[in-house]
């Protein structure tokens, strides 16, 4: 029996897979739980910390080029409304060059009421003007001018992706890109970076909670959080960068859209890159 779910290594993530392993293989699914990759079986695993980086650390301390993760999948939460967190997907692998997001076929990996669901979700949003996030606002405001928002990079993932470099597996990285004035920086409180074990390592940083309209947003960097989907869908003009989870799915740069366009871009990038629990069986048990 193939040990297809390998253990993150990390509480939350080892919760997840659990989780999600129980519901794909109710009676067997302790036997085909494992700490270790498997070059030649394709495997399961949830978020980055743990065994992907890990493994990726380890290969740049034995001087190892050729990573082992090529039948590696790495399960994330996707674009979706809280209550489909724990049945709905992004799927990841690394490939030579990249993180890459798997692309799904809608019809077959997502269940119409699931599809319905989402496309309610993603309307809900646009229905309202407010934006609320977290962050530190400008230390001067022009008034003659609007803000600019720049959600911080996702510490994990920029230090994964300069892992990636390091090996010769990655030739994209994030470019410096400058924004007009009044800049809000856009943060969570809590961040995680990765050990020398590919453990996670948290830290704290103050963060005032803010309150927009998307009228009063000029413009929007948004390099590598999902927050990119809502920024969209509320009209702002956003960028991300070449590492964002949807850069396969999404164009670099998306000007202010009308807004049946700007959801309509939103739900076929979210259809196309998640997949529904009940799929997973069929896509990597089968």
């Amino acid at each position: 029996m193939d040990r297809i779910f390998v253990k993150p290594g990390h509480l939350y993530a080892d919760s997840q897979l659990k989780y999600i392993a129980k519901k794909l293989c109710p009676l067997t699914w302790p036997f085909r739980y494992c700490k270790q990759l498997d070059q030649n079986t394709s495997q399961l695993t949830y978020g980055y910390t743990g065994v992907v980086a890990r493994t990726i650390i380890d290969s740049l301390s034995q001087h190892d080029k050729v990573l082992s993760l090529s039948k590696l999948h790495i399960l994330d939460h996707p674009f979706v409304p809280p209550h489909l967190m724990r049945s709905c997907y992004r799927v990841t692998c690394v490939q030579p060059s990249r993180l890459h997001t798997l692309e799904f076929d809608t019809s077959s990996k997502l269940p119409t009421a699931v599809r319905h669901t989402i496309y309610e979700y993603l309307k809900s949003i646009q229905s309202s003007n407010e934006l609320s996030i977290t962050g530190i606002p400008p230390s001067q405001i022009d008034t003659a001018k609007r803000l600019s928002l720049h959600i911080l990079e996702s510490p994990s993932l920029l230090q994964l992706d300069n892992l990636l470099r390091q090996t010769g597996s990655s030739s994209i990285s994030i470019q410096p890109f400058s924004l007009p004035s009044n800049i809000v920086s856009v943060f969570k409180p809590r961040s995680a970076t990765f050990g020398l074990e590919g453990n996670a390592i948290y830290s704290y940083t103050h963060a005032y909670p803010l309150n927009y309209r998307a009228s009063d947003i000029e413009f929007a960097y948004c390099p590598t959080s999902l927050l990119a989907c809502r920024l969209i869908l509320l009209g702002i003009p956003t960028r991300i960068s070449p590492i964002h989870p949807l850069s396969f799915f999404l164009p670099q740069h998306t000007p202010s859209l009308r807004s049946q366009n700007s959801l309509g871009l939103i739900y076929d990038a979210i259809c196309r890159s998640t997949i529904h629990l009940s799929s997973l069986r069929h896509q990597f048990l089968s």
